[in-house]
């Protein structure tokens, strides 16, 4: 079923059980985190806004964070924020400022950790209940 999924798209796989998972590869490889969520609520803004995955990776510089992602994952959800990034903000901010507008909201509204999802356009936010 999982590779049945990936051909239908990178993200596919994902859904297919539908609980956290660090994903690598081109979506194909999943290993099950423990990250509970249940005392959080989740936000999305979907802009009207179209960005196109291909322009953004050839315009994306990705670098090492210096923390691996899977150890920051089992950090408080409050320390995120200061260790978690989207390269791709970087890029699709300077492009859209509105975006960067939007998640900088999140964080007015309270959010513990805000993002963009992946080269975006959506952007979530992360609150305690």
């Amino acid at each position: 079923l999982v590779i049945y999924a990936l051909k239908m798209g990178a993200d596919c796989p994902f859904f297919i059980q539908n609980t956290p998972k660090y994903v690598t590869g081109v979506g194909e490889t999943m290993m099950p985190i423990d990250l509970d969520l249940s005392s959080f609520d989740l936000r999305f803004v979907i802009p009207q806004l179209h960005i196109s995955t291909v322009e953004s990776y050839t315009q994306i510089e990705p670098k090492l964070p210096p923390k691996k992602l899977l150890d920051c994952i089992g950090l408080p959800i409050e320390c995120w924020k200061d260790t978690i990034k989207n390269d791709f903000e970087s890029v699709i901010f300077s492009k859209y400022p509105k975006l960067q507008t939007m998640k900088k909201s999140f964080y007015n509204e309270g959010a513990v950790y805000a993002s963009m999802t992946g080269t975006g356009s959506v952007l979530y936010g992360i609150f305690l209940r």
